[in-house]
């Protein structure tokens, strides 16, 4: 059985609570019904009002990205080591979150090495 929360991290308040019993559904399947029920409880009009959305790396793909860049909603995924941009058929948001990556990890190293 998979639980899928969403919280406030400023108040810690319960925004929204999924449960899915199927273990066949992907992680990113229910992204869009958190955010959704998410606006809801806290009576927020627009998705851009939530600002972040930090997650793990199961939701890193370009239709999540594309998702919540489409609805304003700044994406602070983690993405898995081999990740790759795509300039053609990737989304921006997810492509410069690769660089930005790659970078820190470049900086991380470079500041062990001296």
């Amino acid at each position: 059985m998979k639980i899928y929360v969403a919280v406030n991290i400023k108040t810690k308040k319960i925004l929204s609570m999924m449960k899915v019993t199927d273990e066949h559904i992907h992680d990113s399947k229910a992204l869009s019904g958190l955010v959704n029920d998410a606006m809801k409880s806290d009576g927020i009009t627009t998705a851009v009002a939530i600002g972040k959305l930090f997650a793990d790396g199961s939701y890193d793909n370009n239709e999540i990205f594309r998702y919540l860049g489409n609805n304003g909603i700044l994406p602070c995924i983690k993405l898995r080591k081999n990740s790759r941009k795509r300039w053609k058929e990737g989304n921006i948001l997810r492509n410069f979150s690769v660089l930005a990556q790659r970078n820190a990890l470049q900086k991380w190293k470079d500041s062990m090495v001296s």
